[in-house]
């Protein structure tokens, strides 16, 4: 479970017993209305931000690291399109996924994130995107300390 903080916020007397009205009408607290607001627009701000930003390159190791159900995911289709004979992708190219020396594009777009694995910039301008996440996907599992890097 993630550490919390105390967060106190001065605001007038008239605005604080209207929200607080609100809060109640919707079933809410104060309090749990005060995280929700802060948790969506913090997001939202996350959003906005990796969108100007539009494409982060990673290696697979790293990609391990901030987004391990996405490493998983890659990695098991990489893993198929290596057991199938059609496909020019071999086992080294699992192993290099493995060893952390495979590139993964994502491209941040209005809808949420896409998701595209290869051993070079080129191979991946050279295909589709392997997966996509929402936004809300995506944020739910990065991970916080990665985001924060990324923001500075």
């Amino acid at each position: 479970m993630a550490r919390e903080k105390l967060f106190a916020v001065r605001i007038d007397s008239d605005i604080y017993e209207l929200y607080s009205r609100l809060c109640n009408k919707h079933a809410a607290t104060v309090s749990s209305m005060t995280r929700k607001l802060v948790e969506d627009w913090t997001n939202d701000e996350l959003c906005s931000i990796l969108d100007d930003i539009c494409v982060l390159e990673l290696t697979s190791a790293e990609l391990k690291d901030a987004l391990p159900e996405v490493y998983d995911n890659l990695l098991a289709m990489l893993s198929g399109f290596a057991a199938d004979p059609d496909n020019m992708v071999t086992d080294e190219n699992v192993a290099m996924f493995e060893s952390g020396k495979y590139i993964i594009e994502l491209l941040f777009g209005e809808d949420g994130v896409a998701y595209t694995a290869g051993k070079d910039t080129q191979e991946i301008n050279n295909q589709p995107p392997w997966a996509h996440d929402t936004w809300n996907d995506f944020l739910a599992a990065a991970s916080k300390k990665w985001l924060l890097k990324i923001i500075e």
